[in-house]
């Protein structure tokens, strides 16, 4: 696991055994400890078969001042650059079951719901295609990946009925 020492505390107590050796899957997701050393243990694993799981394609996010604070979606690239293309599946944003389940927690329908977010391209995507308002709420600096082009945006505040 190449996540946050919370997420993989989570995954523990949900029974995953993270392990460094011979891994079924690497999980990718924002690690604030990603290293030469991690990075060479999660590329050798993958080119050795491992499934790669990643939790979001976000490059960056804002951080204070305006400064850039780099994301999965960076230390993805960074991984993607050791093992050469390989496929991935993406479990959260701008995937659809992140949005669905998020919904049934709130039992609300969705057009009672906006997507609040600082990031087009994953947030108001991810918006878009499940059918749900987007409302971008920082102005933050997001890098366009070849070939992508932004999710359009609505900025300012929309008041949901009760």
């Amino acid at each position: 696991m190449l996540a946050s020492a919370s997420l993989a505390r989570h995954a523990r107590e949900r029974g995953l055994v993270p392990v460094r050796v011979r891994p079924d899957i690497v999980f990718l997701g924002r690690d604030r400890r990603f290293s030469h050393a991690r990075l060479a243990l999660a590329a050798n694993a993958i080119r050795a078969g491992a499934e790669l799981v990643v939790a979001n394609p976000d490059l960056v996010h804002p951080g204070p001042g305006g400064a850039v604070v780099p994301e999965t979606g960076a230390l993805l690239a960074a991984l993607l650059a050791c093992t050469g293309p390989v496929s991935y599946r993406l479990i959260g944003k701008p995937e659809p079951t992140l949005f669905a389940t998020g919904l049934a927690l709130l039992d609300l329908p969705k057009r009672a719901v906006a997507m609040l977010g600082d990031n087009p391209r994953t947030d108001g995507e991810g918006a878009r295609r499940f059918g749900l308002r987007y409302v971008e709420i920082a102005d933050g600096v997001f890098p366009q990946a070849h070939g992508e082009t932004a999710c359009p945006r609505q900025k300012g505040v929309i008041a949901l009925p009760a």
